[in-house]
């Protein structure tokens, strides 16, 4: 109800076209993600990436990002060849960026293996996790708990081809990852979800 509030009174002071205004898009789109509410995540990542476009143009990561959450919303709602067309874009559209976007992309290609998982491409799904990671790896480096998460959603991947030794080695991995996290909070939440996969 806050973020609502808040975008009527963006809207209604500084417009709908408004920089700031397609902040408040994207984060209202989150709130409904979190609720997996997805025809509303849906409908406001359209709107943050319709100001974004303006502002930004096609080519930035700010664009290419709105794009593959947009497709995220997308594929949960069982529209994949849309949501495929949408990873692929943001993929597209971040590339020949600096070097530091990795950080952008690699997410980007974990919700593309998702989507392509979920449409039961298993092999580019695992393709893609595997290069979102390595990616992330590459560019940030830092441990944060995304790597342990796409370790695991990986493991998934593979588990479900069938080789079963090589998921159990992923959450292995996963669960090692875990305790390179600085933040206890983080530590214990990560090394719960990769006990709970073994």
């Amino acid at each position: 109800r806050i973020h609502l509030a808040a975008l009527a009174i963006r809207e209604e002071t500084i417009g709908t076209d408004h920089f700031h205004t397609s902040h408040t898009y994207h984060n209202l789109a989150v709130v409904y993600r979190g609720m997996e509410q997805w025809p509303e995540a849906e409908q406001f990542y359209r709107e943050a990436l319709r100001v974004k476009q303006i502002h930004h143009g096609e080519g930035s990561a700010e664009t290419g990002r709105t794009l593959s959450q947009l497709g995220h919303a997308i594929g949960m709602q069982g529209r994949f060849e849309e949501a495929s067309r949408l990873h692929d874009a943001a993929v597209a559209t971040t590339r020949g960026l600096d070097a530091e976007t990795g950080s952008l992309v690699a997410p980007m290609l974990v919700r593309r293996g998702d989507v392509l998982r979920a449409e039961g491409r298993l092999t580019d799904a695992e393709t893609s996790i595997r290069r979102g990671i390595r990616l992330w790896q590459r560019s940030v480096g830092t441990p944060t708990p995304l790597v342990p998460r796409w370790l695991l959603r990986l493991s998934e991947v593979v588990g479900t081809q069938g080789r079963q030794e090589e998921a159990t080695q992923l959450v292995a991995e996963s669960r090692a990852l875990c305790d390179g996290l600085p933040l206890e909070r983080q530590r214990d939440r990560c090394i719960s979800a990769a006990e709970a996969a073994l």
